[in-house]
């Protein structure tokens, strides 16, 4: 877990938020989950969704999937998912980093 070391090490992570931060994030994941604004995005739009398998932010990938349901309800054409088995919420950080950046890039070039 060097990278849980390294993030504790670092002086720029972690710290207490205020509680207006909790406000505004809370108002924006609101405003940005309504399907009115899912229905804003263009039909035709490709989406890739990535998620390690034990995110917490992404309530181990339930989440997630949510939003993959949500985009096909609103008819989103071309939207994929990937979850990495063991990974948690830094995939681009985590052991399975270079799978997903060849994942990532074969994506951008299946729809160059």
């Amino acid at each position: 877990m060097e990278n849980v070391d390294n993030y504790i090490k670092d002086p720029y992570c972690g710290g207490v938020f205020s509680a207006v931060f909790y406000y505004d994030l809370i108002v924006g994941v609101k405003k940005i989950s309504s399907f009115d604004s899912i229905d804003k995005i263009p039909k035709d739009l490709p989406i890739f969704l990535l998620a390690g398998q034990y995110d917490p932010v992404g309530h181990n990938t339930k989440d997630v999937d949510k939003v993959y349901k949500a985009f096909k309800k609103a008819g989103i054409k071309d939207i994929n998912y990937k979850f990495y088995s063991g990974a948690r919420h830094e995939i681009l950080n985590d052991f399975c980093k270079d799978t997903v950046y060849e994942d990532i890039l074969e994506w951008i070039n299946n729809h160059l």
